[in-house]
């Protein structure tokens, strides 16, 4: 009966009729009708009225006949207007074009025509002063500008409905003030709805939510339905997903207690959309295609139409035909005038890109992105904005124009943190993960854990920086969801470490993908996915259960030990059984990229299996003597140390040097941000140029300008000549801006406008000149915090923040400390004669055990002290002196029992270097559990220890 419920519409009452009793009827719960008399006397004929064949939808459609029985045929002594009340629409439009005497008037008939879907005939027999009606039917037809005009001519007479009608014109053309003009400050709910639905269009999510709270209470059952789906669409927006999926059920039972089928086709398109992103896809794809059955049937318009969020949907779960179709359809939904401007050529650009960084076709899809972000810029829509851009960035990748990705990744993820939108910060993020950017896995993870984003979050894990078991578990979720074409394009993106069977299924999939795809999206589809190709063809064996699980582990220990430079490939050798596997010389070729690796021996079929992912590891980390390794030849060698932390600054320095995009490097005091900039300049296109350091902090306010853009001679006191400023010496080279938070915000005005338009003005100059140079900047403060406050202008974050790099502290590479502390110790001495002092096990022991606030610059100073006080041999325990500087003492703790485990397994795994294997074993756990902790230590207290093995390159 439940099922039954949600296929009939409302105002559609059950009638089970039947010659005898039946048991099973006989409930409370039925009102029963005896009839008596004999079977010809029936009054349930169709009155010759007739049948389905010529009018849409099936034949419930509407009452058909309201008759008594006298002995004969029924007779309807029913006014034309009462059935009107009761929705006989199919009768009163019958007797219209029957011609009879007592049929209903032109007016009442051509309503009923509209709401039976004729809008064309309902116009023919409108009159000219019918403004309303002829309103609802041009909007029917796509004439919104007709349906304006009409309602406009109304003036004083237009009623509440006829006010909500022009609001909603007004709103799909983004003629926002215009609306809320209209709509007043009447606290009905139709008015209280679209003004919620503005806010959120202005990107003001919370305060829409919080006028929605305050008039709910007070809303009647009627207009209950659509306050609660636009509380589910703004809890949705917000991150509030839970929140959001109870606003949308209380939405679908109250519309259908209502007997409101306006509210609830859209109640279930809203449900459909909070169970799309929790993960429930099935049910969420049942929800639609219910809303748009009851929206076509009963030819109902909406400002979004369900078949909108249908596509999305059934192009997510690779039900191709379905989605074409669909895509067919919206068009014409949608309404030819509403189609082809405004709002809603917006919503068809960002749903052609949407489909098109699905199915890969990159710059076949470009176009509608780049149209929707100008657009909806434009039309002050942020948030659409920063999806367009989303795409945008995408489909770059796709292409390979990894510069123009970024950027607008960038510029997305920007957007969302001004409007607190989390759900597109994480897809951004994401985005960028899967490019090979710095972005933290285990961030994202959590963010999508904590939104309930069940589909990002097997995206996430299904990463290739994500350990090979986890990867393969999230990868098979994924098809199950079932989401195939995003399952297909991760997986393709390293799938040398997947077990065969997954890699079998997968590959399956993508063939009945193509076989129902266009010649083109089949071709594009194809090269998003062609590592699939490449790992179908090498025919290699692979290990299969406690095997694989221990092979993993060596070669985790093997990955983490060659990173530190106490590992060689003699040692992947053991543990594939190869006789030897080398960079040079013969054998078999296990790996041509990115470096070459051969192995001899017997069987091999391991070594071939392990051979791309080692080729990775044994490229990302330089070994002495070779190029990039630590010493002369390292390409940052003001960069100490050896840790992961540093190797992957060093990573994110090189591959960010070679752009001519600004950097914003953050950090904590101390941590070596100006070495940074110096190494970046280093090696960038502007090397030959001058490097041009800027303190921010240090130059006072008054000052600033003149410091940065030079003066002219008598701009001020005793200025005799033409002086020249930072910005201009920096030219063709680089400008460092340090400690850039301090700035004043005149400055960041004037200093953007030089990022714009490369043109400055010196201080009491009339004439502007050009200039080119590489920015830098840095700061030790949260800049999106300032953003949001008001002390740090947005427009200048967006272009500081392209890139951006993140300095470790000194606590996150403890392991640096003896590299670091004898670097300081040479450095000490090297103006003076003798060796240098030797520190001992205990000196380095005490250092690792401080906290380090002050980080590097701390311990170069405590270093510093500890030669002086040592006594030219040895630097011991009783050297090394730590200033009583109180920052933020450690109280002691009260947390749960399943905090203090976390971090209880989070600290034995910074014990052993990261190696998990050796944390299971000294925690007597499995690897399982250990990932279990690790992940909770993540989502409540940050990152894990960056030496676990899950965060080397290709693990």
């Amino acid at each position: 009966m439940k099922e039954l419920a949600e296929v009939l519409p409302p105002r559609l009452c059950l009638v089970l009729s039947s010659g005898t009793p039946v048991e099973w009827l006989e409930t409370g719960d039925l009102h029963h009708v005896d009839l008596t008399g004999q079977a010809e006397e029936s009054a349930d004929l169709p009155c010759g009225i007739p049948g389905a064949s010529g009018w849409p939808g099936p034949s419930w459609l509407g009452a058909r006949r309201r008759g008594i029985m006298t002995g004969g045929e029924p007779e309807m002594p029913v006014e034309p207007q009462t059935l009107l009340s009761e929705g006989a629409f199919r009768e009163l439009a019958a007797a219209w074009d029957s011609g009879e005497p007592g049929r209903p008037d032109s007016t009442t008939a051509a309503e009923c025509f509209l709401e039976l879907g004729f809008p064309e005939r309902s116009l023919e027999l409108l009159a000219a002063d019918a403004g309303e009606l002829r309103a609802r039917a041009s909007i029917q037809l796509g004439m919104n500008r007709e349906a304006e005009a009409a309602l406009r001519a109304l003036g004083q007479r237009r009623t509440q409905a006829g006010d909500l009608l022009l609001a909603d014109i007004l709103i799909s053309d983004a003629r926002f003030d215009e609306a809320l003009e209209v709509l007043g400050e009447a606290a009905e709910f139709g008015r209280i709805e679209r003004r919620a639905r503005i806010l959120d269009l202005l990107g003001r999510p919370s305060q829409a939510l919080e006028l929605i709270d305050s008039e709910l209470p007070a809303t009647s059952e009627r207009g209950r339905a659509d306050l609660l789906c636009t509380k589910s669409t703004l809890m949705m927006r917000l991150g509030f997903y839970e929140d959001a999926l109870k606003a949308a059920d209380e939405a679908v039972n109250v519309s259908r207690s209502a007997a409101d089928l306006a509210a609830l086709t859209r109640s279930l398109q809203e449900r459909g959309r909070v169970r799309e992103v929790t993960g429930a896809w099935r049910e969420a794809l049942d929800d639609c295609r219910m809303a748009v059955f009851h929206c076509e049937e009963n030819g109902l318009r909406f400002a979004r139409p369900p078949h909108i969020d249908c596509f999305v949907l059934a192009t997510r779960m690779g039900l191709l035909s379905e989605s074409e179709a669909l895509w067919r359809t919206i068009p014409a939904v949608m309404g030819r005038t509403e189609a082809s401007s405004g709002p809603g050529r917006l919503t068809l650009d960002m749903l052609e890109a949407c489909a098109g960084t699905l199915l890969g076709r990159g710059a076949r899809a470009m176009a509608a992105a780049e149209r929707g972000a100008a657009a909806a810029a434009s039309m002050s829509m942020p948030l659409r904005q920063g999806l367009c851009l989303l795409y945008r960035g995408i489909l770059m990748m796709q292409e390979g124009e990894m510069e123009e990705a970024v950027q607008s990744l960038r510029h997305a993820r920007s957007i969302a943190g001004l409007l607190g939108d989390r759900h597109l910060e994480l897809l951004a993020d994401l985005a960028q993960a899967q490019a090979g950017l710095p972005v933290e896995t285990a961030r994202i993870t959590a963010l999508a854990s904590d939104l309930g984003l069940a589909a990002e979050v097997l995206e996430s894990r299904s990463l290739p920086a994500v350990e090979p078991g986890e990867r393969a578990e999230a990868l098979g979720a994924l098809l199950d969801l079932p989401s195939p074409l995003r399952a297909c394009e991760l997986a393709s993106l390293s799938p040398e470490m997947l077990p065969e069977r997954l890699l079998t299924r997968l590959s399956r999939t993508r063939d009945e993908l193509l076989s129902v795809m266009s010649d083109e999206d089949a071709e594009s589809f194809r090269a998003l996915t062609r590592g699939l190709d490449a790992a179908r063809g090498t025919g290699r064996p692979f290990v299969t259960g406690g095997q694989a699980v221990e092979t993993l582990r060596s070669f985790s220990s093997w990955a983490l030990g060659f990173s530190r430079g106490i590992e060689d490939l003699s040692g992947l050798a053991r543990i594939t059984g190869a006789d030897e596997i080398s960079a040079e010389g013969d054998g078999e070729i296990i790996a041509d990229s990115p470096v070459p690796l051969r192995a001899s021996g017997g069987d091999l079929g391991l070594a071939r299996a392990l051979g791309p992912a080692a080729a990775v590891i044994a490229a990302s980390v330089p070994r002495r003597g070779e190029p990039g390794a630590a010493g002369d030849d390292d390409p940052f060698p003001e960069i100490a140390g050896s840790s992961p932390a540093v190797i992957r600054l060093k990573e994110e320095m090189a591959k960010a040097a070679p752009l001519s995009l600004p950097i914003l490097i953050t950090g904590e005091t101390g941590t070596g941000k100006d070495l940074v900039a110096r190494g970046i300049h280093r090696r960038s296109r502007s090397a030959h140029g001058p490097f041009v350091p800027v303190d921010c902090g240090a130059i006072p306010e008054t000052l600033l300008e003149s410091e940065l853009f030079g003066a002219r001679r008598g701009a001020y006191t005793d200025l005799r000549a033409d002086r020249s400023g930072l910005v201009e010496s920096a030219s063709g080279g680089t400008l460092f801006l340090d400690e850039m938070g301090n700035l004043a915000q005149a400055m960041q005005v004037k200093l953007l406008r030089v990022l714009e338009t490369g043109r400055f003005r010196r201080l009491g100059d009339s004439a502007e000149q050009e200039v080119a140079f590489r920015l830098l900047a840095a700061t030790n403060s949260d800049l999106s915090s300032a953003v949001a406050a008001g002390r740090f202008r947005a427009d200048l974050y967006y272009r500081l923040a392209v890139v951006v790099i993140r300095t470790p502290s000194l606590r996150e590479r403890l392991q640096d400390i003896p590299d670091l502390a004898r670097r300081f110790v040479v450095e000490m001495r090297s103006a003076e004669a003798g060796d240098p002092p030797s520190v001992t096990a205990g000196a380095l022991r005490r250092l690792a055990m401080h906290s380090w606030p002050g980080n590097v610059r701390e311990l170069r100073n405590v270093i510093q002290r500890a030669v002086l006080l040592s006594d030219g041999r040895l630097i011991t325990e009783r050297e090394i002196v730590f200033e009583d500087i109180p920052v933020n003492p450690i109280l002691p703790r009260l947390e749960s029992i399943e905090d203090a485990v976390a971090r209880h397994v989070h600290l034995v795994l910074e014990s052993v270097a990261g190696n998990r294997a050796r944390a299971a074993e000294i925690l007597e756990c499995d690897p399982k559990t250990l990932r279990k902790y690790l992940s909770l230590y993540e989502s409540r207290f940050g990152n894990p220890s960056r030496g676990s093995a899950r965060e080397l390159p290709g693990l």
